[in-house]
């Protein structure tokens, strides 16, 4: 059972006191401290998306879809990653994870084990549907 404390003390003396340890101002300034440092250790849940196979559209890096196995803020980790450099067949990203990609001037790179990409802006699971055109795309050969 948890219970609520009504504290009467000024904001700024209680935090001066946890920053410097000085807790001389208020006998309760102890216990406040530990329940900030509480809270400032929260770790938020994963996301729901972790393990499922995605299209990341990232702010600057571009777009790459694989396993998502690891998401800290707008950082993720993919694992059997491939990056998408143009398609065709949809026409928005919400579609190529949906229905996926036409094979007509659609280039998708070689696979690679993984691949870390920062500032990930959007990440969509993929459909089978989709997984399968996604397979029947090679990375251009040399011309």
């Amino acid at each position: 059972m948890t219970s609520t404390v009504s504290i009467d003390i000024d904001r700024e003396v209680l935090i001066r006191a946890i920053i410097s340890g000085d807790y001389s101002v208020s006998p309760t300034a102890p216990v406040l401290a530990a329940a900030a440092s509480e809270l400032v250790a929260f770790e938020p849940p994963a996301s729901p998306l972790i393990g499922q196979h995605v299209v990341i559209r990232t702010y600057s890096a571009g777009v790459h879809f694989g396993t998502l196995i690891a998401k800290d803020g707008t950082n993720v980790l993919l694992r059997d990653a491939r990056r998408l450099y143009r398609w065709s067949g949809a026409f928005t990203l919400s579609e190529v994870a949906t229905k996926g990609v036409g094979t007509e001037s659609t280039r998708i790179a070689a696979e690679i084990p993984f691949i870390e990409l920062t500032q990930a802006i959007e990440i969509i699971p993929t459909t089978e549907v989709a997984r399968a055109t996604f397979a029947k795309i090679h990375e251009p050969s040399d011309e």
